[in-house]
């Protein structure tokens, strides 16, 4: 439209304003026009109450979940409002689950009840549980020396062997300064004294596939852990264990427990994800899962894949065993523990491994690692 132009200078002035206020006012209106197409066509939010819904009835199914899967959130709101990761979330849950079981997980009673056993003369031998002593008095081997304060027993005959006699008087000596020190019922790495584990220093899966004498009788090789200390200790372990059993496992065929099935597999994949997801599948998915079901179960084209079948499919075994499959204990134990020195060997290089990497500040008096690794009654026994 061909717009007149004024004679005269005040008329021009009211010109150039008037078509500058056409030209705003329909660059507003047809900026409003784009911004109205294209809010209707932007994708949805959760905290959006705008959206036309018929719109997204007409979507079909697979564009509708691969939109909305575009705009889900990948933060998680922690209970103070701020963002967390999911990877982080799981983490502080499975922390909580862990100190939620602590209470049920720690000894129900001290490690140590500290009870002196003298000899028919008065010489302190060694501290024992207060279930031995009471043992001992039932059997009317020992007598209580206080009935009031029943903290020590004296027995009525002569032990057969006392710790001071053997060859090597120095072992000897720093094994019976152990068995008569009074111990603490102490986390032996920080000192905390409550909700304590009892700890194995040569790992029990090893340990108990040693003979008896170097596990009978034998308490140096067992302290007390928090459950903090307890789970770095076990990760220390379980660390040496990989590597042990990667030196000593020579058939890789026998490392792995059992084998895995991948159609069953996929059967349970399949069957679990349409028991509990099918809603946010697209469909061309749930026919694809639907047919593999039918398949497996040999079943017709049209027989319809109900709840009950799914269940079914949920519980088959896609595991099978390794008849190969050996321990890694075991691996470890037949390779490094063939003779007595060997064994020596072992348990001392596990004693080592645990004061190298816990440091710990708190051992019972009398522990060293270079103790004997063996009850020396239980040998002269077999002996």
């Amino acid at each position: 439209m061909a717009v007149a132009k004024p004679s005269s200078s005040s008329t021009l002035l009211l010109w150039v304003g008037g078509t500058c206020l056409v030209a705003v006012a329909v660059s507003a209106v047809a900026l409003w026009q784009s911004s109205s197409t294209s809010t209707s066509r932007r994708p949805r939010h959760y905290d959006d109450d705008d959206y036309d819904d018929e719109e997204d009835d007409n979507e079909d199914a697979m564009t509708k979940w691969l939109r909305e899967k575009e705009v889900r959130p990948k933060i998680i709101e922690d209970d103070n409002g701020g963002e967390m990761p999911p990877h982080m979330r799981r983490d502080i849950y499975k922390e909580k689950r862990r100190q939620e079981k602590i209470p049920l997980l720690a000894m129900k009673k001290p490690m140590y009840d500290n009870i002196r056993m003298l000899d028919p003369q008065g010489t302190v031998l060694c501290t024992i549980s207060k279930k031995k002593a009471n043992w001992y008095v039932n059997k009317s081997l020992a007598v209580w020396k206080d009935e009031d304060d029943k903290t020590t027993i004296q027995l009525l005959f002569e032990p057969s062997h006392r710790s001071n006699q053997s060859d090597d008087n120095k072992k000897d000596e720093q094994d019976a300064f152990f068995n008569k020190s009074i111990k603490q019922n102490i986390c032996v790495v920080c000192g905390h004294d409550q909700y304590h584990m009892r700890h194995y220093i040569v790992p029990y899966a090893c340990r108990a596939l040693l003979p008896n004498k170097y596990k009978k009788h034998m308490a140096h090789d067992v302290v007390i852990l928090c459950p903090d200390c307890h789970l770095e200790c076990k990760k220390q372990a379980t660390q040496r264990l990989k590597y042990l059993e990667k030196c000593c496992r020579k058939d890789p065929n026998t490392a792995t427990p059992h084998t895995t099935d991948r159609h069953l597999y996929k059967v349970k994949s399949c069957a679990l994800a349409l028991l509990r997801w099918r809603s946010n599948l697209p469909p061309d998915t749930i026919q694809e899962y639907e047919t593999l079901l039918q398949q497996h179960f040999q079943l017709a084209d049209t027989t319809v894949v109900t709840e009950e079948l799914l269940q079914q499919a949920i519980q088959v075994e896609e595991k099978i065993p390794n008849p190969h499959y050996i321990p890694p204990s075991e691996v470890i134990v037949e390779a490094m523990c063939q003779t007595d020195e060997d064994i020596q060997a072992f348990v001392k290089g596990w004693r080592k491994h645990f004061v190298r990497t816990m440091a710990p500040r708190f051992l019972p008096k009398g522990w060293n690692v270079d103790s004997n690794v063996q009850c020396m009654s239980t040998e002269r026994k077999e002996g």
